[in-house]
């Protein structure tokens, strides 16, 4: 191999703000860089070259961003459970919190368009669509990463004397 090039799907040279490749002409060390300051879906195709011959491959780029999450239903969830008294430094998890698990609250969104190849990457608890949650506040927790997150509910009640 000698080199390659970055070609738009008219075969012109590529132009493009989020796509480039570095080091071209040296295969051992060529790069594409692929940017995901924004979210865009683009089709790019790479020529290879030896001395006598070029072969071109088609690349479908997808860079999440351009999608819409909302949620399936905006009706308010309730959820009512029996209140826990005691200590709450040797109290078990399962004991302390209901939890909610993300398999639970994740069919609560949808990413459109139908199909979309993005997913969620993360969750967060806001109090309001302005504020995040004080994460001091351990009445309710968000905790894990994705795949396993799981809102927490603290059912205790402070006993006074």
């Amino acid at each position: 191999m000698l080199r390659y090039e970055l070609l738009d799907s008219s075969l012109n040279a590529l132009s493009h703000p989020y796509i480039s490749m570095t080091y071209p002409t040296t295969p051992a060390t060529t790069r594409i860089v692929i940017s995901n300051d924004g979210g865009y879906t683009t089709t790019i195709k790479i020529r290879a070259f030896t001395e006598e011959k070029n072969a071109v491959m088609t690349w479908n780029i997808r860079t999440c961003g351009q999608e819409t999450i909302s949620l399936v239903n905006a009706a308010r969830k309730f959820y009512i459970f029996g209140h826990e008294t005691g200590s709450t430094s040797g109290m078990a998890d399962a004991t302390r919190y209901y939890t909610i698990p993300e398999s639970t609250f994740s069919t609560w969104f949808t990413i459109s368009p139908a199909g979309d190849p993005c997913v969620i990457a993360t969750y967060e608890l806001w109090a309001s669509a302005s504020t995040a949650w004080n994460l001091a506040d351990t009445k309710i927790l968000l905790t894990g990463s994705i795949g396993s997150y799981a809102v927490k509910l603290d059912k205790t009640v402070p006993v006074n004397g």
